[in-house]
């Protein structure tokens, strides 16, 4: 830009030729940039999968102005619009990346590159960004876009490439990667950030075959082809105090003299004393001359054989990057012995051995035994590490003859026998990448292992003679076998002494407090086969053992010697003696269980309707018919895990679909299995199971109380299985890198499924929550159905919108510091965000869209219910702030429902019941406090009311309980009596509204039916105090409203103002308050 001339115009390189059209997938395509790719890949015949930003044109027409241009044309061109997919993609959001991959993916069959091209650039100095909340707020935005972005469909992405064995990742950055920037700092640290993560992705993905690019253009390539947000300045970073260059002054005075800027004043805006943000305002030639040389090298070396590990656009960037080089190898020579001072290898220390003299990089890089991406790529490289001074390494010196051969790691993960070689032959043979990545190991016994191994040792002797250590579980599978052991705990298949088992003889054991009543171990001997019907055709009967049945007590034997509830052996108080026996098994009375054939149909019931909505078991597993064929040899965790997932899927489905004959001629069969699950769990210490499936039991336990909503014991059995999740770390995502990969992704979804239950539990039942979204969601495409795991994961991504601060002002709706009109606002937007996916067309099942979708409407309902409370919503407000929104809620629901599958409302159980009436019972209330309202809007919402009635009268096979608690609030609303829980056709209905009197008004007056005429005003106060009175909404559908004389309404008539309601109003509302007299 220093020459005086006009700088001439990029050559026009030639397009490379390609095998095949490549398939492209771009995170920004209404950028400049990615608009001018689009057009040159599509005009090659490439494939392009094009992300759009959807905020991008709700507020910046301009913005998308050329992108709507871009699309028209597309229509023009023949082949253009079956070969550009455009998709909905906000890369800050881990879900929508992840569904934006999958529609690429489901349309063009794969994706061959990655672009990375969306960027925003914050201008101020480190400390004016550190002025307030809002400049803060800057830095994380600035890093969710340029840094967390990225990762987030590079993640998404990998799968699919690894997938295949190929794949080319392209990261546009900028020549700030290189440079510190006065005035863009934190703009370049996002730049290096993203740049240092690449780096170190290159080496791990380089052996499935994976490129990565990073592409770096000039600074005003990205600078002024996206978004700038400009912090306010300070005094102090003046021009006239600072002469430092900063950038804003820079930046600024070039948009002022920008050729086609429309503004001649647009650089003044990044002087403001508040946080603006502004697109450049470039004329489209000049966009186009900007993006031109980057375009061509984004194309050209997009899914080369051999694209470069770094690129620099332009001969500007080269100059710069050449001189911070020049720079560093400048400093580095003045300071070369000062850095070499410092390393070992000079001083000649003889009590350590050569290898420890090595350089960290030496010992890193060639125990990876992998060369980096740079000189993987270039041909006849010596990889050799050298030291400072120039020398070989201690490694380069060993002797070829110390180096041992050693397994590469795909035999050593297959188990087959390696011959060494670079590729060996077992790799050649099965066509799989070769490498030696994985560090050798150290041969023979480790600590920890030996550690780990000896204990187990002594927890099976200790098992085995009935110490107070424990006791061995018969229903327990020990990978050792059955081991007795003599006194001395050290010859297998011995007879030990009876008495050696025994505890000390006087001691008193307190029934365990911290165990829920109906789960402690029983102090008497549990019930004969003869005492409770039990059919041979259902039960297996394990032998029976040829010793006298004694009274003993069980948890006795299961105690460890570290649990709280063993007495120190100087605090033992005297108590009964107990009999000479030599293992619970001997002794303990044998009960029936259910034979493990009754629980197969029940699993593939599960899996055919339920296994969407919680997905956490393996049917490989789960429809092995081996698995049950023997209920006796299951352990105690799979035997109650079985009972209890049995009772959840007979209760939740119900009556929708034929279910298997009873079990029992008198005894509903979710019962039996139920109380066979609480009986086998009195069996053994189960507090003490820390296994995914000992999470499971009480999950399904808190299924099956729910679905019969009694709501105390639901609540019990989910903190239950909460806290066994916390014990399995499951709430920590440092634990998941310690487990086997596959294992952690079904732990992952399990995390998830508890965090999705809880909270919408606690908003049901205005609960504390207690865990939070702080694991990564499960991997799509690592998953055996893609398609299914992405309806997961959008429901989990919905309720993560239901954070703290909801539950919070859900709990205390009252609070105004918790709810106020822009948090209101802006969690209604949230909500609507979080589901977007699936309204794009996201490709999940019917069942999955019902509960996403039904979900979002009923907490938009909530949403709006507190927004009731605090006096936030007025009549002509818009979208959830408007006194109508439950009509258009209403309308949503009705328009999502229409046409679904029975199946895919019945599977979610009462929880869908729930729902549906929630959002009912309050349009419900907002008809009934605009009774005599005439307009279109609130007849329609009649209408609405009516097909949420009809759908009530026959969920799950049956008439909802929810039905006539709903009717009984409706007499004379929709112009039928409603009391006697029959509803009229459909026909009936259309002829009712009919006859209706004609529409008069435009909703801004009521008329009433005691002939007075009200103000919207007076309605809408009518609605907060039915609100504010505990009459609006879903907590109160479980109560009836009581009436009459002599009954105190528990609710205060005073606004949130303080203002008390006159005489006029408090008459007002006893018409909605069911004919009664306000006080």
């Amino acid at each position: 830009m220093s020459n005086n001339h006009d700088p001439k115009l990029p050559r026009d390189p030639k397009f490379p030729t390609h095998n095949a059209p490549r398939v492209w997938f771009l995170t920004c395509a209404t950028s400049p940039m990615g608009i001018s790719l689009c057009r040159q890949l599509l005009d090659h015949g490439d494939y392009v999968t094009a992300g759009v930003l959807p905020v991008e044109f709700e507020k910046h027409e301009d913005r998308s102005a050329e992108f709507k241009e871009f699309i028209e044309e597309v229509g023009e061109r023949d082949n253009w619009r079956a070969r550009l997919r455009v998709v909905a993609l906000d890369i800050k959001i881990m879900g929508q990346c992840q569904s934006a991959v999958a529609e690429a993916v489901q349309t063009f069959g794969r994706i061959d590159i990655l672009l990375c091209c969306h960027s925003e650039v914050i201008v101020g100095t480190v400390e004016e960004l550190s002025q307030s909340s809002r400049t803060l707020s800057l830095i994380q935005d600035q890093f969710e876009t340029n840094f967390f972005g990225p990762v987030n469909i590079i993640k998404a992405t990998l799968p699919i490439f690894r997938a295949k064995k190929n794949g080319h990742i392209v990261l546009l950055t900028a020549i700030t990667a290189h440079l510190g920037t006065p005035g863009l700092s934190m703009y370049c640290a996002s730049q290096w950030a993203i740049e240092g993560y690449c780096d170190s992705l290159a080496y791990e993905i380089a052996p499935f075959n994976i490129k990565l690019s990073i592409v770096q253009p000039n600074m005003e390539v990205n600078v002024l082809t996206h978004k700038i947000s400009s912090a306010p300045p300070m005094s102090a970073y003046a021009e006239e105090n600072n002469p430092a260059p900063l950038s804003r002054n820079i930046l600024s005075g070039l948009l002022d003299r920008i050729e086609g800027t429309e503004e001649p004043t647009t650089g003044d805006q990044l002087h403001s004393n508040e946080v603006t943000a502004l697109y450049p305002p470039l004329s489209k030639p000049m966009k186009e001359r900007l993006v031109a040389e980057t375009v061509h090298a984004v194309a050209a070396i997009g899914g080369h054989d051999n694209p470069p590990a770094r690129h620099i656009v332009g001969f500007e960037g080269v100059q710069t990057v050449k001189e911070k080089l020049k720079t560093v190898s400048e400093e580095l020579e003045d300071f070369v012995e000062c850095s070499s001072a410092v390393d070992i290898e000079k001083h000649e220390d003889i009590s350590q051995s050569p290898a420890q003299h090595r350089s960290f990089s030496g010992r890193f890089f060639k125990s990876m035994a992998v060369d980096t991406p740079e000189q993987q790529r270039t041909p006849g490289l010596d990889t050799t590490l050298s030291t400072p001074h120039g020398s070989p390494s201690a490694t380069s010196r060993a002797p070829a003859s110390a180096s041992l051969k050693r397994a590469c790691d795909c035999c050593r993960k297959r188990k087959v026998k390696c011959d060494g070689a670079e590729p060996c032959t077992p790799c050649r043979k099965a066509s799989i990448k070769c490498a030696y990545l994985q560090p050798p190991k150290k041969k023979g016994p480790k600590g920890l292992r030996s550690a780990r191994v000896l204990h187990a040792l002594r927890t099976i002797d200790n098992d085995a003679s009935g110490t107070p250590m424990g006791i061995y579980d018969h229903h327990h599978q020990s990978p050792f076998g059955t081991w007795t052991w003599n006194s001395a705990g050290s010859s297998p298949g011995s007879t030990q002494n009876p008495e050696q088992v025994l505890p000390p003889p006087n001691i008193s054991y307190p029934p365990p407090t911290s165990i829920a009543p109906e789960h402690q171990y029983p102090s008497q001997p549990m019930p004969t086969a003869s005492s409770t019907y039990q059919p041979q055709a259902h039960y297996n009967s394990p032998p029976q053992q040829q010793h006298p049945q004694q009274q003993f007590r069980p948890d006795l034997y299961r105690q460890d010697s570290h649990h709280p509830y063993w007495p120190p052996h100087n605090d033992l108080q005297s108590g009964p003696e107990l009999p000479p026996i030599i293992s619970p098994s001997h002794s303990e009375p044998q009960q029936q269980r259910l034979s493990g054939d009754v629980f197969l149909p029940y699993i593939q019931l599960f899996f055919q309707h339920m296994f969407p909505i919680m997905p956490v078991l393996d049917r490989q597993v789960f429809l092995d018919a081996s698995l049950y064929s023997d209920s006796s040899s299951m352990s105690s965790d799979m035997y109650c895990f079985l009972c209890a997932i049995c009772a959840t899927t007979v209760v939740q489905l119900d009556a929708s679909i034929p279910q298997p004959s009873p079990l029992h001629p008198q005894k509903p069969t979710d019962d039996l299995f139920a109380e066979e699950c609480l009986r086998e769990r009195k069996t053994y210490n189960w507090i003490d199971s820390y296994t995914p499936l000992a999470v499971m039991v009480p999950f399904f336990l808190f299924c099956y109380y729910g679905n019969h909503e009694q709501s105390a014991k639901a609540w019990h059995y989910l903190q239950e299985c909460i806290t066994f999740s916390e014990n399995l770390n499951m709430d920590d995502e440092q634990s998941y890198t310690k487990l086997d990969p596959v294992e952690a992704q079904w732990r992952r979804r399990l995390y998830w499924l508890l965090f999705i239950t809880e909270r919408a539990y606690a908003v049901q039942r205005r609960k504390h929550t207690r865990l939070h979204a702080s694991v990564q969601l499960p991997a799509v495409f690592e998953s055996e159905d893609p398609q299914l795991l992405t309806g997961f994961v959008n429901l989990a991504n919905l309720f993560s919108a239901v954070d703290d601060s909801f539950v919070s002002a859900w709990r205390g709706s009252r609070r105004q510091s918790l709810c106020n009109e822009a948090w209101l606002a802006k969690t209604q937007k949230q909500l609507d965000a979080a589901a977007l996916a699936v309204d794009s067309g996201g490709g999940v099942s019917e069942t999955q869209q019902m509960d996403i979708s039904v979900t979002r409407e009923w907490l938009h309902v909530l949403a709006w219910q507190m927004g009731v409370s605090n006096g936030l919503i007025w009549g002509r407000g818009e979208g959830g702030m408007r006194l109508d929104y439950p009509i258009e809620v209403g309308r949503r629901v009705v328009e999502i429902t229409r046409g679904a599958k029975g199946m895919a409302l019945d599977s979610h159980g009462i929880g869908m019941e729930q729902k549906l009436s929630d959002i009912a019972g309050c349009l419900a209330d907002v008809l009934r406090c605009t009774a005599g309202d005439t307009s279109s809007t609130f007849l329609e919402g009649k209408q609405y009311l009516h097909t949420l009635l009809q759908t009530l009268s026959s969920m799950r096979g049956k008439e909802s309980r929810y039905l006539k608690p709903l009717m009984s609030k409706l007499d004379g609303v929709m112009g039928y009596e409603l009391s006697n829980a029959t509803l009229p056709l459909p026909a009936e209905t259309t002829a009712t509204s009919a006859n209706m009197p004609p529409v008069t008004s435009a909703g801004n007056d009521f008329l009433m039916s005691g002939g007075g005429r009200y103000s919207f005003a007076d309605s809408f106060g009518m609605l907060r105090t039915l609100s504010m009175s505990g009459n609006l909404g879903m907590p109160y559908l479980d109560a009836p409203i009581q009436q009459g004389p002599g009954i105190q309404n528990e609710w205060e008539q005073r606004r949130e103002s303080g203002r008390v309601y006159d005489e006029y109003e408090t008459k007002a509302m006893g018409h909605w308050m069911g004919g009664q007299q306000v006080q």
